[in-house]
């Protein structure tokens, strides 16, 4: 799976592990910093031979893998059977506040603890430069021709309104698999609109539905 943060893609692997014969490496390279770029590829590669069932997943971020030099052409040439799920979130307004949200609450995942902020600040600089620097991570992610015919793309939107169906009609045909009940245990952590969240809302109004805080991709486009 080939994402970036707070896209959903924890939520993802869980449901794919709900999947039987299915396995999860989880996130394999995050804290990686030492090891060369030869030595990043070996590592994912066992980390996926080393899941207990054929059928595994592993999670990369692509700024993880341009931090450390590797390309997904390089992934492919070390795995050659691999496919690639490419995970997105089409609102960047939305996957920023998500990325505050964590930092301000140093939870990255709901739990029992968990406590959403009653308000927060956007700045408008920082917005947009995310949202550029996160198009950039899916600009060089999506530039390799080749990609189409080894990849599906799923976006956070879809599978969060109706997973079931996300599976049925995309990832169970890519991945050769049988249709079966998804299911997760994990809750949603921002229950809220951005103009019920954000205490300057009326200042990055004007954002919100602008093309520089959307995203969409899709090889048939």
């Amino acid at each position: 799976m080939i994402s970036e943060r707070r896209t959903g893609s924890s939520l993802l692997l869980s449901y794919l592990s709900s999947i039987p014969d299915v396995s999860s490496a989880g996130e394999v390279i995050r804290k990686l910093w030492t090891l060369s770029r030869s030595g990043v590829l070996h590592h994912i590669q066992y980390s996926i031979n080393n899941c207990k069932h054929k059928l595994c997943f592993a999670k990369l971020f692509q700024s993880d893998l341009e931090a450390r030099k590797v390309d997904l052409k390089d992934i492919k040439n070390h795995i050659p059977n691999a496919r690639f799920v490419i995970l997105y979130r089409r609102s960047l307004l939305d996957q920023f506040l998500s990325f505050r949200i964590a930092e301000m609450t140093n939870h990255y995942r709901w739990n029992e603890d968990f406590k959403l902020p009653p308000f927060i600040h956007v700045s408008k600089s920082e917005l947009l430069e995310f949202c550029e620097e996160t198009k950039n991570h899916y600009k060089q992610m999506l530039s390799h021709d080749w990609l189409k015919d080894c990849s599906i793309i799923v976006d956070y939107e879809n599978l969060v309104s109706n997973p079931q169906k996300v599976f049925d009609k995309t990832i169970f045909p890519f991945l050769g698999l049988t249709s079966c009940s998804v299911s997760t245990e994990m809750c949603k952590q921002n229950t809220k609109k951005p103009e019920e969240l954000v205490a300057n809302y009326e200042e990055i109004k004007p954002f919100v539905s602008a093309p520089c805080v959307l995203q969409e991709y899709s090889f048939n486009a």
